[in-house]
């Protein structure tokens, strides 16, 4: 695996290195990339490397190791000391007045903020991360991906807030900055927020439409863990829309792909996922299976983290079936991996699900001491949402145990954090403010009894009114979604339309040209033959004339056909060389029109004979061509350009672009729908005959358009359509 690689090249440096420095700086890489295998140990690890650079007196180097010690221990969940730790390496980063180092600071606190629900410290902490990065004297690189890292947090945050505005807006701000970095999988992480965020304000089309967009853009950078990850949240979309059958084909796909290039946790994650939607289509038997098959990867894959979890949704399944034996046993796993690492959300999980076995079995006691096990977990973690499924679990086992008023005193805390929490929850509200009234009710307190009724009656309606609402996104979300398929299969269709078509014409270009290049070879035959005739005798002359003569008799003139070969040039070349032109400025024309002989499927020396030059020259052309591309070795010149004259295939039907699309439209008003898109054709530099055959209609009806167009334009024939239309483009 890439990861062991990695590590294994660090530590036989690590081995080499003299300088303490440099030991330092090497171990916190070493501890930087295992944190998320073995994070105890790693733990341990860093807290030696920054016993190690205090020795040294290298504040740098135990700022790096402080922060990273803080990472850690919020992935183990122990928030308030992961909280302390980034204090500290604030302190030691101001103390050597690096900016960077402290922004870092401010985006891993607001994370933990985050994870804590306390959603305005975490943003409080991001900006503060955001103005320390506008302060870094030098806007380096370095920087630049903080800030993004920084912007990508907001997001995360804004969608945990419900603020999903805010969160695509701040999705995109990072988005554009990894683009600038060319850090892809981070772009495509954006892309996935973004689709999430239109998932949950129930903007299906949109959803699917970045998601499949993040998936087109892994694939066509070649990442195959990327591509899964959109694969995997367009399963999860289609589960949310009750499409089970194709959510499975999706998810199963994602873990092929991801068992096929190695990724081993994020296979484990959708094994997980496809086991948990089994079991919601009642497969449980599947279900079992695929937990299984996530749990035998995870411990080769010496993933303790993920062993725990699993362990917890298999005993899950079992108690649901009633299979208390085979629940236990995976309860006891579990809890012994997660009390060893730490891991306190898995334990406080664990232990919630030991507490309603016992309680299904009728152990009132044990559940409730175990429930009150997690719900101390929960408080020391600062893990709310856990809090309060705990909280909620042991308050009505106080209260069905008789411990009437602990138990009231219990969920009205639960109360009181729900109050605290800036997202309301009504479904958690509605459940504890029911469990009162029903509570109060049996202690006689009739006035409370109605009290809390009220308020979940309140809650409770709005739930309702939140799920009749959602209800009716999703039917729109089924339509939005079969729309858009129709959509995609109209577009799939006349790209195909188009493509043949291209194909038809370079098809015809290339016989044209092959025929051009034997008229050449003639042309070559007669400058010997002259040549033959200057050197000869003179009584030979004449003989070599008349034979000349009859020679050329037997040719046709190529001028004419010259002419049809730089018209029907000009007719296919035309967008393909504007995209190639603009991608790399520095092309000469004679290299453009090189790279177009290529792509038609010309050799070196079909195009030596067509320029007049050698077969040399040609092949110079060539690299500099590559060179001026930036081609890897490894990558075909010929491959490169055809991909190019894929995109510009699919860029001719792109017409509803929507900026260029709102631009015409707030230009000029008065154009139709269809005009609009023949006005972008023509801004193109595509013909009538070729906008018909993109459109599939008629020549005519073209016409007929571009005829209404100048009427409501009020513009006179001497205007060029598409010149007219690519100036309001650059106008923008």
């Amino acid at each position: 695996m890439a990861m062991d690689k990695a590590l294994a090249e660090l530590q036989a440096r690590l081995e080499t290195a003299q300088r303490p420095h440099e030991q330092i700086n090497l171990r916190t890489q070493i501890a930087q990339i295992a944190k998320r295998k073995s994070p105890q140990q790693m733990l341990e690890y860093c807290e030696q490397t920054r016993l190690m650079a205090r020795r040294h007196s290298y504040l740098r180097g135990e700022a790096d190791s402080m922060l990273l010690i803080a990472m850690i221990l919020a992935r183990l969940t122990r928030s308030q000391e992961a909280l302390a730790a980034i204090l500290e390496s604030q302190s030691l980063y101001q103390q050597i007045g690096e900016m960077l180092g402290q922004a870092s600071a401010c985006q891993i606190a607001g994370n933990i903020y985050g994870e804590m629900g306390q959603y305005g410290k975490a943003v409080e902490m991001l900006k503060k991360g955001l103005g320390l990065c506008d302060l870094c004297p030098v806007q380096t690189a370095q920087v630049l991906e903080e800030r993004a890292f920084i912007t990508a947090e907001v997001a995360w945050v804004a969608v945990m807030m419900k603020e999903y505005p805010q969160a695509i807006d701040a999705a995109e701000q990072a988005m554009e900055i990894y683009r600038q970095l060319a850090a892809r999988s981070d772009e495509h992480r954006m892309m996935m927020v973004i689709g999430t965020a239109y998932q949950e304000m129930g903007r299906v089309a949109d959803a699917f439409e970045y998601f499949r967009r993040g998936q087109a853009f892994a694939e066509r950078h070649n990442d195959a863990e990327c591509v899964a990850i959109s694969l995997g949240n367009m399963g999860n979309l289609m589960q949310l829309l009750g499409n089970y059958d194709e959510a499975l084909a999706l998810l199963i796909k994602a873990q092929t792909i991801l068992h096929t290039i190695g990724v081993v946790n994020n296979e484990i994650s959708t094994l997980d996922m496809i086991a948990t939607l089994y079991s919601t289509m009642g497969n449980h038997h599947s279900a079992l299976e695929h937990y299984h098959n996530a749990l035998q990867l995870s411990q080769t894959a010496q993933s303790r983290y993920h062993q725990a979890a699993l362990l917890n949704n298999i005993a899950e399944l079992q108690i649901k079936l009633g299979n208390h034996d085979e629940a236990t046993r995976a309860l006891q796993e579990g809890l012994s991996i997660a009390e060893q690492e730490g891991y306190g959300v898995v334990l406080i999980g664990l232990r919630l699900t030991i507490g309603m076995m016992h309680k299904q079995k009728g152990e009132f006691s044990e559940a409730l001491r175990w429930c009150s096990a997690a719900l101390q977990q929960a408080e020391q973690s600062h893990q709310w949402k856990k809090e309060l499924d705990a909280r909620y679990a042991v308050g009505t086992l106080e209260i069905e145990t008789g411990m009437m008023l602990q138990g009231i005193a219990t969920l009205e805390q639960g109360v009181q954090t729900l109050q605290t929490v800036g997202v309301a929850n009504n479904a958690d509200k509605a459940k504890f403010y029911r469990a009162l009234s029903d509570a109060y009710k049996q202690c006689g307190d009739a006035e409370k009894a109605l009290q809390y009724y009220d308020w979940y009656h309140q809650a409770q309606s709005t739930v309702d009114a939140a799920e009749h609402a959602r209800n009716r996104q999703m039917l729109m979300m089924q339509f939005d979604l079969r729309q858009a398929r129709n959509d995609a299969e109209v577009y799939r269709l006349r790209s195909e339309q188009l493509e043949q078509l291209m194909q038809h014409k370079s098809a015809e270009l290339s016989a044209l040209a092959l025929s051009l290049v034997q008229k050449s070879e003639l042309i070559g035959a007669f400058r010997e033959q002259v040549r033959q005739i200057i050197l000869a005798d003179d009584r030979s002359i004449r003989q070599r004339a008349a034979a000349l003569a009859e020679f050329l008799d037997q040719q046709q003139s190529i001028g004419d056909e010259w002419g049809i070969f730089e018209q029907q040039m000009n007719v296919v070349q035309r967008s393909f060389l504007q995209t190639l032109a603009a991608q790399c400025p520095r092309l000469t024309p004679t290299e453009l029109r090189v790279c177009f002989w290529i792509k038609i499927g010309l050799a070196t020396k079909e195009i030596s004979s067509l320029l007049e030059v050698t077969e040399r020259d040609i092949e110079s052309h060539r690299r500099n061509i590559r060179r001026k591309l930036l081609l890897p070795a490894h990558k075909s010149l010929l491959e490169y350009l055809s991909e190019i004259g894929a995109r510009t295939v699919e860029a001719a039907l792109r017409t509803d672009d929507p900026a260029i699309t709102a631009r015409l439209k707030e230009h000029f008003p008065k154009l139709s729908v269809k005009e609009v898109k023949i006005a972008l054709l023509l801004r193109n530099g595509y013909s009538t005959k070729e906008i018909a055959e993109i459109l599939s209609t008629s020549e005519r009806t073209v016409e007929n358009h571009r005829y209404h167009i100048r009427r409501k334009l009020e513009l006179s024939a001497e205007v060029n359509l598409g010149t007219f239309f690519a100036g309001i483009e650059a106008s923008k």
